[in-house]
C-alpha cells in the first residue's frame, strides 16, 4: 500500500498502530504493561527496500529483527495516514473496514483512559 504517513510517503505492507506501548520489541507485540501512557506504539514494514521480504524473513530466522531496515518501530503521540492511491482498507480489533475519505488519524492524550475495577468484598458489606 502507498500511503503518506505523517505527511512522509510510504510503500507498507503492514502497519501496526498499538494503544500503548507493546512487548516484546519487534515484529509480533504480545502485551501491555499500561494504557493511560498518551503513546501509540507504531510499527511498520517497508515494501520499499531493496529485497524486503527477502531482508524480512532473514530477520526473523536469525533473531536480527530489531537491526532490520525493513522493520520501522516509534512511539508517538499521533499519526496522521492518507492513502496516496486506491482504495485502503484499515483493520482495527480485528474488523475490515474503509475509510471513506482515505485518510485517518490515530491520537492518543495521556491518562484518558478510565479503568474500573470489581471493588474488595468487604466493600460491599459496609
Amino acid at each position: 500500500m502507498n500511503v503518506s504517513v505523517n505527511g512522509r510517503p510510504k510503500r507498507l505492507w503492514l502497519l501496526f498502530a498499538g494503544n500503548g506501548i507493546y512487548h516484546p520489541a519487534g515484529f509480533a507485540p504480545t502485551y501491555r504493561t499500561q494504557l493511560d501512557d498518551g503513546l501509540l506504539d507504531v510499527r511498520a514494514v517497508d515494501a520499499g527496500t531493496p529485497l524486503a521480504r527477502t531482508r524480512l524473513l532473514l530477520a526473523v530466522l536469525t533473531g536480527t529483527l530489531h537491526n532490520s531496515r525493513v522493520l520501522t518501530t516509534a512511539q508517538v503521540r499521533s499519526l496522521r495516514l492518507e492513502a496516496l492511491h486506491g482504495d485502503p482498507q484499515f483493520s482495527y480489533d480485528g474488523e475490515v473496514t474503509r475509510v471513506a475519505s482515505g485518510r485517518l488519524v490515530l491520537d492518543k492524550l495521556t491518562r484518558a483512559v478510565t479503568l474500573y475495577r470489581p471493588a474488595e468484598k468487604d466493600q460491599w458489606l459496609r
